[in-house]
């Protein structure tokens, strides 16, 4: 479907003048707002600097990485990858305070320059790019905020995709697969990029994907532990990946759960709530099964939407906001199978977020389709921020990623072209 493109206006120069300033406003004022965040506790106590009692997640992994380490078995609330692990034990060796601080200008720094690098892989136009990243900062603010409190990882994670993503972008293959893999070690999640690689036949990428995660999962840790303990505890850690969704693990993990098994346990088990929220009274099996049921389903929609996706060929101009909406897709598509979801998790909601915003702000396209993506996000948010609270959190988690693979499918099978044979088929999607 061809998109509608306006007639380019003269801009007067005080007005152009009005915007970027108004950008450099919004982006200037992000960067303090998440800075503030990240710096809340030490701001207000410099004289303590920084603390554990102050450092939440940070504290709690270097202590879990040095027990696993160790003991060569990894604590309960704990199900990091060996090289996660080896990095919270690289930051346990060092002074504290120091680590500390080392890792208060990383999350930050982390999470502003991933929703710069998805602005700058959404469109290379600088109109609205401040607005456009506080409107997604706004839209996905629980998330985000949740994680510099936490102080934990999920922004770096993120970090490490966009920047894969731009590699591959600038057509940096090999460095595209590193920085992936090196995301896959940080967070098991990013694992589904090699099924996209596969279906896009980036075989250079994935091939240097494959060889990172090797490396990172087995060289690195063989030439720290050696060869025995890297092999024990890589499966003590497919144990416990695999034992997640275990009611007596699942039920035990101190965590602000959303996940769709928390949600299904609170509203179809008596036991969990004392029979003051569940709405059937259904056994942990039946729970379990009606879970792997939605789970099934949720599978079948994302294999509906790269297959039916894959056989366009979007136009040049707006080709890298598809590309987009596709990574957005590959990072939120794995959370309904998580048993320990939680909140700052879904740090990687903003990637959607930006790009969506990107389609309402861009005149190239239908007035329909802008109204689509604008609607997506609004719904996304209203969801988050005003759905159930705990322990029924997750019901607002799980409806807002369907609205936005709804929304972002609904775009890109319509917006960005029409069915195409596979042979004629682009190799990449980008420009």
């Amino acid at each position: 479907m061809r998109l509608v493109i306006r007639s380019f206006k003269r801009v007067p120069t005080h007005q152009l003048m009005s915007v970027r300033l108004a950008n450099r406003l919004c982006i200037w004022g992000l960067i303090a707002v998440i800075a503030s965040i990240a710096w809340g506790k030490t701001l207000l106590h410099p004289s303590r600097l920084s603390t554990p009692s102050q450092m939440g997640d940070y504290s709690m992994f270097i202590d879990f990485a040095k027990q696993t380490c160790e003991h060569l078995q990894y604590p309960p609330s704990f199900a990091y990858p060996v090289p996660a692990v080896l990095m919270w034990r690289f930051f346990g060796s060092l002074n504290f305070t120091l680590g500390a601080l080392v890792w208060l200008l990383i999350l930050p720094t982390g999470m502003i320059a991933s929703m710069l690098l998805t602005g700058l892989l959404s469109s290379d136009s600088k109109k609205y790019r401040g607005l456009i990243m506080a409107l997604a900062f706004a839209a996905a603010e629980y998330y985000l905020i949740w994680d510099l409190r936490a102080i934990n990882t999920n922004s770096c994670y993120l970090l490490l995709v966009m920047l894969g993503c731009w590699c591959w972008h600038k057509d940096q293959k090999i460095w595209a697969g590193v920085l992936l893999g090196g995301s896959v070690a940080l967070k098991f999640y990013s694992v589904v990029f090699l099924g996209y690689l596969i279906l896009r036949k980036e075989w250079r990428i994935g091939m240097a994907m494959a060889a990172s995660i090797l490396v990172f999962f087995i060289g690195v840790p063989v030439c720290v532990l050696g060869l025995q303990d890297t092999v024990l505890l890589n499966s003590e850690w497919i144990k416990r990946i695999s034992s997640a969704s275990n009611s007596n693990f699942f039920l035990t993990y101190r965590a602000y759960k959303v996940s769709l098994n928390w949600v299904a346990l609170v509203l179809l088990n008596p036991d969990l709530s004392a029979g003051k929220l569940n709405i059937f009274n259904c056994s942990i099996d039946m729970v379990a099964a009606v879970v792997r049921f939605f789970c099934a389903a949720w599978t079948l929609l994302v294999a509906g939407y790269f297959l039916s996706t894959q056989l366009l060929k979007p136009g040049q101009v707006i080709a890298r906001l598809a590309f987009v909406l596709d990574i957005s897709v590959l990072l939120f598509c794995p959370f309904p199978a998580s048993p320990i979801l939680e909140p700052h998790h879904l740090v990687v909601m903003v990637v959607p977020a930006i790009a969506l915003i990107c389609i309402t702000f861009d005149t190239n396209f239908s007035a329909r389709f802008r109204f689509i993506a604008g609607l997506t996000v609004a719904i996304g948010a209203c969801l988050t921020e005003f759905g159930p609270h705990y322990p029924l959190r997750g019901v607002g988690v799980m409806l807002a990623l369907l609205v936005y693979l709804i929304g972002i499918w609904t775009l890109r099978y319509f917006a960005f072209g029409q069915p195409c044979e596979p042979s004629k088929i682009s190799a990449s999607t980008l420009c």
